[in-house]
Parts: C-alpha cells; structure tokens; sequence
C-alpha cells in the first residue's frame, strides 16, 4: 500500500535511506516512515498512525441510497480518484457498476452492500476487475467475516 501511494523509485530510495540509517539496530516503524518523509517530503507517519499504532482496520462502508436531494459527484471517467475528507460521500445514481479502492491500495476495509457485492462479484467472475481488485475483494471479506462485521449468509 504503501508503494503504491509513493511510486516505486521514492519508496526504494526511502527503503535504502532506512536501511543506511539504521544498520543492525532495533527500530520501529516510525523510522521507516521518516525516511520515506525524507525522500518525499510528505507527512508519511500521519497516515500510517493508524496501521501501525491502533487495533484493527478502518472500515469504509458502501451501499447504495435513492436520496434524491443528495449531492451529485460527476466522473467523465472510468477511474476518478476522489479526496475524502468528510464521512460520508455521494456519488451519482449512474447505473453503472462502481469499486472503491482501484487496484486495492489503501489502508482500509471496504465493506459492500449485499446488493453492490453480489454485482461486483458477478464482473469479476467475467474478468471484468483485475487481479488485485479480485484479491482485495476476498481480503477485504475475509477480514471484515473474521471480524464480525460483515454475515457470512
């Protein structure tokens, strides 16, 4: 996850920094996340805090709403990234399918609607999500299954 939110070249050169700095000693994971802030010059332990110091996971919650006087987020594309700094956010009654998390690299559960996870379910087994989407679909059940968030039936 991680990786995927620095790129390859700054997280390796974050890697190496770490282990030049840090040869042979006992560390924690705060040191990885300084030397990635040093190579990025982004506030890494911030959003790491909660994977590596609180119990658990963070659970996003998706279902879907018929609220007409919601607001409406428009998307020209198949893939949009979106900033959540609120918590709750609409989407647009499109009709089409939607996944939350593309490719699965974010530090939380995603946790579907019955009716939206069936759907998704449906297009990965006709190969329409990749191979990390279909993976991070079973993790991410198999996670919230354990904890008892999600039913099994």
């Amino acid at each position: 996850m991680v990786l995927d939110n620095l790129g390859d070249t700054k997280f390796f050169e974050g890697v190496k920094l770490y282990l030049q700095g840090h040869q042979f000693q006992c560390t924690e994971s705060d040191d990885f996340c300084t030397a990635w802030e040093e190579v990025t010059g982004e506030s890494i332990a911030a959003s790491m805090r909660v994977s590596t110091k609180e119990h658990g996971f963070l659970v996003l919650r998706v279902a879907e709403s018929r609220d007409a006087s919601s607001k409406i987020y428009n998307s020209a594309h198949d893939v949009e990234t979106v900033d959540m700094n609120t918590r709750e956010l609409v989407l647009p009654p499109s009709g089409s399918l939607f996944k939350v998390d593309a490719d699965h690299g974010s530090f939380f559960r995603t946790s579907y609607s019955h009716k939206l996870l069936t759907r998704l379910l449906e297009e990965a087994s006709k190969g329409s999500l990749s191979l990390r989407d279909c993976i991070g679909l079973s993790c991410d059940l198999n996670a919230l299954i354990a904890a008892g968030v999600n039913k099994i039936s």
